[in-house]
């Protein structure tokens, strides 16, 4: 017995130092992706301010298409920027949540020629269906992490060209 309590305490040790190792580099790269998202913002802003010095110069148009076209870029990384620096928030330990109300709420919405798969893959970081080019895939992402952190649930359902989209949030602990 002796033995078997002194090997047991061994691999104890072994999985805290696992853990802990496993914790430590879980919190670096959360802090990693909140820190690269803030660093996008500054460049960003200018290349923004520099673009709309050069819109307000004299061109053509196809110097006009152009700007346009940086212009809706900066916007998709502004918005990619921003939601990458939410979602490292929101799945860090810190951010706690109390669930407030219970039910069931569904979002129903038209779509065009979902897969099952895709439906599947909604809730995955960073994926995005083809008809949704703006989108930056971390929207519905954010959302399950929010609602699993209120120990609720979120699923996706498509049938006959329709997504609805299910929240459901549990009682209120006492």
């Amino acid at each position: 017995m002796r033995k078997l309590a002194e090997r047991l305490n061994i691999e104890l040790r072994k999985l805290r130092r696992e853990r802990h190792r496993f914790n430590r580099g879980d919190l670096e790269l959360k802090e990693a992706v909140t820190n690269i998202s803030h660093d996008l913002r500054t460049p960003l802003t200018a290349i923004s301010g520099y673009l709309d010095l050069l819109d307000r110069e004299e061109k053509n148009d196809v110097v006009n298409r152009y700007i346009e076209t940086i212009k809706n870029r900066i916007e998709l990384m502004k918005q990619l920027t921003e939601e990458l620096f939410q979602y490292s928030i929101v799945i860090s330990s810190e951010y706690d949540l109390k669930t407030m109300d219970t039910g069931k709420i569904i979002f129903s919405n038209f779509a065009s020629d979902l897969s099952e798969v895709e439906v599947e893959r909604l809730f995955d970081r960073f994926y995005t269906v083809e008809n949704a080019r703006k989108s930056t895939g971390l929207g519905l992402s954010i959302s399950r992490v929010l609602i699993e952190k209120m120990n609720g649930s979120i699923s996706a359902q498509y049938k006959n060209g329709r997504l609805s989209i299910a929240i459901q949030l549990p009682e209120r602990s006492k």
